[in-house]
């Protein structure tokens, strides 16, 4: 069985508020699992299988395709690697999961 997890909590980064749920299950030893994500009503739909994860967003097109893939390991390390100021930078800027998308 895999480990489920509900989230639900409103959120402040850098001075900027929005809300955020989450629901989603993984399995730890098949590194696979699926999350739906809700950020001020907009929501994505995340399929892992790491080292990679896939996401969909609702009625959108991310780069002209139904679901966009990427790397997480890879994005996590990255994401260690930035100094804090530019963490909450980045962070700010992708803190809607339609960010970028057409």
């Amino acid at each position: 069985m895999k480990p489920t997890v509900r989230i639900a909590r409103d959120c402040d980064i850098g001075g900027e508020s929005f809300s955020l749920s989450s629901s989603g299950a993984f399995d730890e030893q098949g590194r696979r699992g699926d999350m739906s994500e809700t950020v001020d009503g907009k929501t994505v739909t995340v399929i892992m299988a790491l080292p990679y994860g896939y996401a969909q967003a609702t009625g959108k097109q991310i780069k002209g395709k139904p679901w966009a893939g990427f790397n997480v390991e890879g994005y996590a390390q990255a994401l260690e690697r930035l100094p804090c100021a530019a963490a909450v930078a980045l962070l700010r800027r992708a803190r809607t999961p339609l960010h970028g998308l057409t």
